[in-house]
């Protein structure tokens, strides 16, 4: 299951829950709505007297929306962390669809220029050489670069590295947690690798602590989300201190992971007994900066694509023309 079909399962459950129908029956209804292999599963795990923790866990669900469900479920409100699992994973996946949103337009106009100048180096170039030759022409600094480019293409090589650079991008976008450290390291994506890390870390934290799960207990569910390996690391050196006794402001200004908002966040915190909603208001904070570093991107990657384009078609331009001006026609 994907993240919007998981969201959208959590929803259909918490309001069948919430209306008073058993687990087990609402999990009946949903699969005989959806009819997919998933829903079903859910529904005869519930019938056999599993847990909805367990049944989750079985169709792919994350182990932090696992110990959400799972806390909400013996109180008097097991809706409760169905719902709030619904929301984290919805946003989840209105993010992951905007962000296939913005990379398409660049994958394809870069794909479009990539076949189009393999057309142009492979066939119209070669022929426009031998023609200027036989006119007793010189080719220009522009073709004979083209040209090359064009023999060096057709290279065994060039290949390989192409096939090379195909498996490393299909490899990173077969694990999100591995393309979502990548990003990280990279010093133009950096910024907003963070904001999207402590937007889901703080989104985690805010359903579980929403699901009256313990505090050092739901630092410890929520760390393993962030993908970049230092900061999980410190995330895991934060629970491992607010377990030890330390406050949740101090532990967070010990890694000095996260700006220093969320430290003064968390103090009104712990002076309010009010984490839940600190938790919530980083989260907004952290999405508000990775909507800011998102429209930055829309914004800006059109106008480097209409750039490079108009160079590599000047050149193009030179590649192709500039040949009929090198040749001496007779009178």
């Amino acid at each position: 299951m994907n993240l919007r079909q998981q969201a959208e399962l959590c929803a259909d459950l918490a309001l069948l829950i919430g209306h008073g129908m058993p687990p087990a029956d609402a999990a009946s209804v949903v699969a005989e709505e959806r009819d997919e292999g998933c829903e079903r599963r859910v529904a005869t795990m519930l019938a056999a007297g599993e847990s909805l923790e367990r049944a989750l866990g079985a169709v792919g669900f994350a182990p932090w929306a696992c110990a959400v469900v799972a806390a909400a479920e013996g109180t008097a409100n097991p809706a409760l962390g169905l719902g709030l699992v619904a929301h984290q994973l919805g946003q989840e996946a209105a993010w992951r669809e905007r962000m296939a949103r913005v990379t398409s337009y660049p994958i394809l106009v870069v794909g479009s220029s990539l076949f189009v100048g393999a057309v142009l180096f492979r066939t119209v170039l070669p022929t426009i050489a031998v023609l200027t030759e036989e006119l007793g022409g010189a080719l220009p600094l522009a073709s004979r670069v083209a040209l090359s480019l064009g023999r060096w293409a057709a290279h065994p090589v060039a290949w390989l590295v192409a096939g090379a650079a195909l498996a490393g991008s299909l490899w990173l976008a077969a694990d999100q947690e591995r393309l979502r450290s990548v990003a990280a390291r990279l010093p133009g994506l950096s910024s907003a690798a963070r904001s999207a890390e402590a937007w889901r870390y703080f989104g985690v934290l805010t359903a579980l602590t929403g699901a009256s799960v313990p505090l050092d207990r739901a630092l410890e569910v929520a760390a393993p989300t962030v993908a970049h390996p230092p900061w999980r690391d410190a995330a895991t050196e934060v629970a491992r201190k607010v377990r030890a006794g330390y406050l949740p402001s101090d532990a967070f200004r010990s890694v000095r992971w996260l700006p220093g908002r969320t430290t003064r966040i968390l103090r009104v915190a712990e002076a309010s007994a009010s984490m839940p909603q600190a938790f919530s208001a980083l989260t907004d904070h952290a999405q508000a900066s990775l909507t800011r570093s998102l429209d930055a991107f829309a914004r800006w990657v059109p106008v480097g694509l209409l750039a490079l384009a108009a160079l590599v078609l000047s050149f193009l331009a030179q590649a192709l023309f500039l040949p009929a001006l090198q040749i001496d026609l007779p009178p």
